[in-house]
């Protein structure tokens, strides 16, 4: 009889667990953080239904509690959001929303007109104990102290202040950093965990792009970096599987204010951003309460003292700035957003801009570390380093003493176009021609060769195809050539690069088969991805033939036709790409992130099942 009973419940057990209702995660914001009663009610009656272990709790000592990541049943949800309606705020199963290569950014409102103010800049000069010089640095870098009638070639190096941003936390919130890359051997990195299911301990780079070891690389990196003196705190938001969202990015910005209150009195800090949430707002309660979190944790940080910076996105110069935080920038005084240009001041065309979009910075084919040490360099497009590259700057400003209230008007009055009706580009103040006396420490850089990639075997020029556009295809149509000399850049498809001005806003590529398939951007080319600087690079003098080139020889062309898929894309195998989207299939191809920023990582192509 006992033994009969027992196995009635084991089955019992077992069917329950066989049979339990499917869950999944959900985040729960409160209508009132702060408020102790209504949080410990909330946690109580999670804890009721859901292991006290499975539950996460986004919380700062001193702003009260963001939200609770949970896994519920629909069951449940459903049951929670009848009992507890009225003190929370909104019950949502999570989305992918967070988008690290759509880099998004906010500054605010300035009030008065922003102008140079010449004797502030000299009065930063006496401060510095001297001025470093890199040699050879990037152009992308180069750029940075580039004085108003000195061209890139006339610039031999990158000019800054000796003591580099020394002293100044940067806190780099994004996908993690990659320690041993060359890049940074000189940089000593802090880890802050965050998130949902925290990497704690993992002092590496998760969610399989390399985005935040990009990104550090360019505020402090030894080549790519524009402060490379200064502290940095990397704020790990992928959790131990290389997941992120949202939340996760919230609970990265909470674990800055924490650790600014306890551990960074007195220091002058900068927080970096190279993200947005796309949060969609017909879903009006998860959009209120996420741009709430937001705007609660941004404007506590500036109120601290602390410049927050964003980048502005890239989904196109005429789509309008929706995501967050970058949308607070419109009402918020001191979060900046950072448009994207390449090495000549001229717009990309993939940055988004705005009325707040006050200063840019290059984002078209910038060099920056990979997490790859056999190819420590990588090139990348995208306002995330554009707005990585600006932290960096602001470091150097904070560093020689520029208050925190008085930075982004500085910043804004020093930058400048490069050209005639480009954006204002940042610049730090150094004009090499005029520092007299001053002590130049000069230093010898190499510059970093990033791996290439081979293209399809070419070339055909298409008079006309359709480019998958975000939401829609629109026809391009290649230039016609025009008489006299033209530059033939074969790995600049869409003339984002600015290399040749005089072709135009689209450049001549090497496109290979005819019918090679489109897959994403305003390209008529069968790829999207930008290789780096030194293969783009041929030449800036637009000489040379006035036809097209013969194809250039590949050191791994593709061993089969180029595959086409019946959508015209293509999806990595492998977790290179995060199983997303890439190109080339076939051959060498390359990961496509969303916004059209592309790391040049190699992965495995094969069509969508």
């Amino acid at each position: 009889m006992f033994f009969n009973v027992y196995l009635l419940l084991l089955l019992c057990g077992l069917a329950g667990q066989v049979f339990a209702a499917p869950t999944i995660q959900y985040a729960i914001y409160p209508k009132d953080g702060t408020n102790a009663g209504q949080v410990k009610k909330i946690t109580d009656g999670l804890e009721a239904v859901v292991n006290k272990k499975d539950i996460f709790i986004s919380a700062s000592k001193y702003l009260g509690t963001f939200y609770w990541w949970v896994p519920l049943t629909e069951t449940q949800a459903q049951k929670f959001i009848q009992d507890f309606h009225d003190i929370t705020a909104t019950i949502d199963p999570i989305k992918a929303e967070l988008d690290q290569e759509r880099a998004v950014s906010g500054m605010g409102e300035l009030v008065g007109d922003l102008v140079r103010d010449l004797s502030s800049t000299s009065q930063l000069r006496k401060r510095a104990t001297a001025i470093e010089f890199d040699e050879d640095a990037v152009d992308d870098v180069k750029i940075i102290s580039q004085p108003k009638g000195v061209t890139l070639d006339d610039l031999k190096g990158y000019y800054y202040d000796g003591t580099a941003g020394q002293k100044t936390v940067v806190y780099v919130v994004d996908s993690g950093a990659t320690p041993d890359t060359p890049d940074l051997k000189n940089v000593k990195l802090n880890w802050i965990w965050a998130g949902p299911n925290p990497a704690t301990g993992m002092k590496s780079d998760g969610g399989g792009t390399g985005h935040g070891t990009c990104m550090v690389s360019r505020v402090a990196g030894i080549v790519c970096g524009s402060a490379k003196k200064a502290e940095i705190t990397v704020v790990r938001y992928t959790d131990k599987n290389g997941y992120s969202n949202t939340e996760s990015a919230i609970d990265g910005l909470v674990k800055v204010f924490d650790d600014l209150e306890d551990h960074q009195a007195g220091k002058s800090a900068v927080v970096n951003m190279s993200w947005d949430s796309n949060v969609d707002s017909k879903n009006t309660d998860r959009y209120d309460a996420v741009k709430a979190a937001y705007s609660t944790l941004i404007s506590n940080l500036i109120k601290n003292g602390a410049i927050c910076v964003t980048s502005a996105g890239n989904a196109g110069v005429s789509t309008p700035i929706t995501g967050l935080p970058t949308l607070l920038a419109s009402t918020m005084s001191g979060l900046i957003v950072v448009g994207g240009v390449d090495d000549f001041g001229t717009q990309n065309p993939n940055s988004q801009t705005a009325s707040y979009v006050k200063v840019s910075a290059p984002s078209t084919g910038i060099i920056c570390a990979s997490t790859n040490k056999d190819d420590p360099y990588v090139g990348v497009t995208g306002t995330s380093g554009a707005a990585a590259s600006l932290s960096g700057l602001v470091a150097n400003f904070l560093t020689l003493g520029k208050s925190p209230s008085d930075l982004p008007g500085y910043l804004y009055g020093l930058a400048y176009p490069r050209k005639a009706n480009e954006p204002d580009v940042l610049y730090n103040g150094i004009d090499f021609r005029n520092l007299g006396g001053a002590k130049v420490a000069t230093t010898k850089l190499t510059k970093p060769t990033p791996k290439t990639y081979s293209f399809p075997p070419g070339p055909t020029f298409p008079t006309t195809v359709t480019a998958a556009q975000p939401g829609k295809a629109t026809p391009t149509t290649t230039p016609t050539a025009a008489a006299g000399p033209k530059c033939i850049h074969a790995a600049d498809p869409d003339g984002a690069m600015g290399l040749c001005p005089s072709v135009g806003a689209t450049g001549w590529c090497e496109c290979g088969p005819s019918n090679y398939p489109i897959t994403a951007g305003n390209n008529p080319c069968g790829y999207t991805g930008k290789l780096p600087k030194p293969t783009i690079l041929q030449s800036t003098s637009c000489g040379g033939s006035s036809t097209a080139p013969p194809p250039k020889a590949t050191t791994s062309a593709p061993s089969s036709p180029p595959l086409i898929c019946p959508d015209g894309k293509f999806y990595a195998t492998d977790t290179t790409c995060g199983n997303g989207e890439c190109t080339n299939a076939g051959g060498n191809c390359q990961c496509i992130e969303a916004g059209y920023e592309v790391f040049n990582e190699a992965c495995t192509c094969e069509c969508k099942k």
